[in-house]
């Protein structure tokens, strides 16, 4: 199964009325037409107008030349679309998450701008990002709920940044470093609402500057059912580092900051006994039970 994009121009209604995914030969260069050719069967296409995602589409045949209702003859194919009617994606809101020029024929390019053309090569994890800002009121059909869950393994990228260095590859190397970071600082719906909560700042810290924040899972991440604000928690990136290692909580009595013994005697010493900056809206408050599970795991870490 790969994953397309395409760039739907004045012919997208009539497509979309007639299930179809068309395309014809450009006088100038027919690059990014013909693409439509290499469609299999199963396949996913982001469907993008005026800078926004306004549907998905599974293909339901290969595509090939043929004739149709729309251009008469073309690249064509058979496909099931998802529309977002309620609330397309703005493009503003996922591409500064994605890696532009990640491959040639990206549909981003450097300039985090769509590129024009119509039909383009996408990628899993990009559609993993975008699926994060569905906000529709009927269910996402289960080809897309499948790849909603998509995402590259933290210590996979790590295994990549371990090979041997070779300086002529640095560029490739900070492209790797910038999405390991992409990846912890958590999934982007999550994310978003923990900025917005803690009005951009660590809980811990009151770091205020967005590029270091990342959204922590107070209980271990397990699935979308822990992506809830209440298991989330706001924090700097070295912050979120003690907190997986189980270094420092959250008494759920007093909202106050507990170190582990071994941070003692460190820079971080000052922060014992902070008070937790907590969001205005209480309902979007930390749960105590899971503050409680993060200060009994401190209590019982012999490892340091």
């Amino acid at each position: 199964m790969k994953v397309w994009w395409c760039n739907q121009s004045e012919w997208w209604e009539k497509e979309h009325n007639e299930s179809l995914v068309c395309s014809v030969p450009d006088e100038g260069n027919s690059t990014f037409r013909k693409t439509v050719e290499s469609v299999k069967k199963g396949d996913v296409i982001v469907h993008c107008a005026k800078k926004k995602v306004i549907a998905f589409s599974q293909a339901m045949e290969d595509g090939k030349w043929r004739e149709n209702k729309i251009d008469g003859e073309g690249w064509c194919f058979k496909t099931e679309y998802f529309d977002l009617k309620k609330n397309p994606i703005q493009k503003d809101k996922f591409v500064h998450i994605l890696e532009p020029g990640k491959f040639t024929g990206y549909p981003i390019n450097k300039n985090y701008d769509i590129n024009q053309g119509y039909f383009y090569p996408f990628d899993e994890e990009g559609l993993s990002v975008i699926l994060q800002y569905v906000d529709e009121p009927k269910p996402l059909p289960k080809w897309l709920e499948n790849l909603k869950s998509f995402k590259v393994k933290l210590d996979e990228v790590s295994q990549e940044l371990e090979e041997e260095f070779d300086p002529k590859s640095s560029k490739e190397a900070k492209e790797k470093v910038e999405r390991s970071i992409r990846l912890r600082r958590g999934q982007p719906k999550f994310r978003g609402l923990l900025l917005r909560y803690y009005n951009g700042r660590c809980a811990v810290t009151g770091c205020n500057f967005e590029g270091a924040l990342e959204a922590a899972h107070i209980t271990p991440y397990n699935g979308d059912r822990t992506n809830n604000p209440q298991n989330g928690i706001l924090l700097r990136a070295d912050i979120h580092t003690l907190w997986d290692l189980n270094l420092i909580a959250v008494d759920p009595k007093t909202y106050k900051v507990i170190i582990h013994k071994a941070l003692k005697k460190t820079e971080y010493e000052k922060l014992n006994g902070a008070s937790l900056t907590l969001p205005k809206t209480k309902k979007y408050w930390p749960s105590k039970e899971a503050l409680l599970y993060q200060l009994k795991c401190l209590k019982e870490n012999i490892n340091y």
